[in-house]
């Protein structure tokens, strides 16, 4: 990746985010970031003083050999049609972290028979930490795969997909996961301080019980051996677990993820047979 020139198009939460990871990366590539806000450009040459800003791609230095989408999804289309008429991005690997869109779309928007890789990344990859699901078409080859996954390693964990429909799975999970924990977070803290604890008392307490119990997770493969290894039998932990159980937190929860899922399959449809 070194000696390659990436093109991020859209500098929003996700596209800064990979900005920063290739940034830190000992392999950091030629950088080029497209806004079409002059607003922010100021802004965005401080935090990544090394990278080329611009408007437009018309205005681009070098000619990238990897583009990567990361605007929202509504204005993808007209996005990849003013690629599809650029002669310096006919041959380039494209990396879409746009929600929604389907390889279908995409491909009927980009220049013809172009490599394309769909990204499904979370918010932690602001810092690193995210997780990234990754689909692309069985003919792409091992060399723009390794390329795209090279690319979101920068930010965090990557696991490749078998078909692209199961990016509406990751989406469910992952994808909208960082907003299910903050939210249970969220009800701990509420809890807490119902029990006569301060806020404060009960943010830091939550805190540090979710980042100490998710580290304990990465050191074990099952995540029921680590409740059991809490829940003594007649103690305060299995009465907890006992009042989770008799509402049904396991179903609650998958109705959850099911109503996320069908949303981004929603999503997708939307943008099925476009051309």
């Amino acid at each position: 990746m070194q000696d390659e020139t990436v093109l991020i198009i859209g500098t929003g939460n996700m596209g800064c985010a990979i900005a920063q990871g290739l940034t830190r990366s000992s392999q950091a590539p030629k950088l080029l970031l497209c806004d079409h806000n002059p607003a922010r450009h100021a802004d965005l040459q401080t935090r990544f003083p090394n990278a080329q800003i611009v408007q437009t791609i018309k205005q681009m230095q070098h000619s990238p050999k990897i583009i990567i989408l990361a605007v929202k999804p509504h204005d993808l289309e007209n996005i990849c049609y003013s690629l599809a008429t650029e002669a310096s991005t006919q041959e380039c690997l494209y990396l879409s972290v746009a929600a929604g869109v389907p390889c279908s779309a995409l491909n009927s928007w980009l220049p013809a028979q172009v490599a394309l890789v769909r990204a499904m990344p979370n918010t932690p990859a602001e810092i690193g930490l995210g997780m990234t699901g990754l689909y692309t078409a069985a003919d792409t080859s091992t060399e723009d795969k390794t390329r795209a996954q090279s690319i979101m390693q920068t930010v965090g964990e990557t696991l490749w997909l078998e078909r692209e429909e199961q990016l509406d799975a990751v989406t469910a999970l992952s994808g909208s996961g960082p907003a299910y924990v903050f939210y249970f977070m969220e009800c701990l803290q509420h809890a807490g301080v119902s029990l006569g604890l301060s806020p404060e008392q009960a943010r830091v307490l939550t805190q540090q019980t979710l980042l100490g119990s998710a580290q304990l997770a990465q050191q074990s493969t099952a995540f029921s051996q680590l409740r059991q290894h809490v829940t003594s039998k007649g103690g305060t932990t299995e009465q907890a677990l006992a009042a989770l159980t008799e509402r049904d937190l396991q179903n609650i929860i998958k109705r959850a993820l099911s109503a996320a899922r069908d949303r981004a399959k929603e999503m997708s449809n939307t943008y099925q047979g476009t051309s």
